[in-house]
């Protein structure tokens, strides 16, 4: 939704090619867009019947959302927590290769292909494949553990 390759020069541009925070914008854009989509998606996942049973009962909104709206979204928010640790990743690469700064795995994987150097620029790709799916599996933990609970 977001073109981070045309989005990352901008940044850059605006905070230096040395500031961290140009990287740290794109990663989370990247990852703002899956988990925002998830998260409301699953607050609109409680079905009419169960809220009708919560409105009989008398219970404030507040009851409502703690006890009925936020554990049936849990999962949407984990899931969507799970994409977007991999999308921040891939985000954060991408704007390292275009022009970031020159201390990431991003600038290394290019460096080292422009200068011919291919079995170093593999192995930083080699590693930013291990940092995501890192992420991805210590999200998919989380997920495990934050609904292990969770009827099914």
């Amino acid at each position: 939704m977001i073109p981070i390759v045309a989005i990352t020069p901008v940044l850059n541009t605006m905070f230096g090619a040395s500031s961290q925070f140009g990287r740290q914008a794109v990663a989370g854009l990247a990852a703002f867009i899956p988990v925002f989509v998830n998260v409301l998606r699953g607050l609109r996942q409680s079905r009419p019947v169960h809220r009708d049973l919560f409105r009989a009962s008398a219970a404030t909104s507040a009851q409502t959302f703690r006890l009925l709206t936020l554990p049936t979204a849990l999962p949407y928010l984990m899931t969507g927590l799970r994409i977007a640790s991999s999308l921040a990743v891939i985000a954060a690469l991408v704007a390292e290769y275009f022009g970031g700064p020159a201390d990431g795995i991003g600038t290394a994987i290019a460096t080292y292909a422009k200068s011919g150097r291919a079995a170093l620029a593999w192995a930083f790709v080699l590693g930013g494949i291990i940092i995501g799916l890192f992420f991805f599996l210590v999200t998919s933990l989380l997920e495990r553990l934050a609904t292990r609970r969770m009827p099914v």
